[in-house]
């Protein structure tokens, strides 16, 4: 396993030891585990439903990513 050193102002830094005592973990496994999970790539419907914290509370759904049509596909001009 390979050590990773960072440098974090005062202020990150704190924000890094409440978060990782929320859940209850030393701050060297918090970091590890939550850089891990931002290195994976995720689809387009993860990242949708990791940043719409708004939506979390609604009978909204994230659709499949085989309903999603590619960037490309949609034609925003009005002909």
């Amino acid at each position: 396993m390979a050590t990773l050193t960072i440098e974090l102002d005062d202020d990150t830094l704190r924000k890094v030891e409440r978060a990782a005592e929320r859940e209850h973990l030393p701050v060297d496994r918090w970091a590890s585990e939550h850089l891990a999970e931002a290195a994976r790539e995720k689809t387009f419907s993860e990242h949708l439903a990791a940043h719409a914290g708004i939506l979390a509370d609604t009978d909204l759904e994230v659709p499949s990513d085989d309903d999603m049509l590619p960037l490309n596909d949609i034609n925003l001009d009005e002909d």
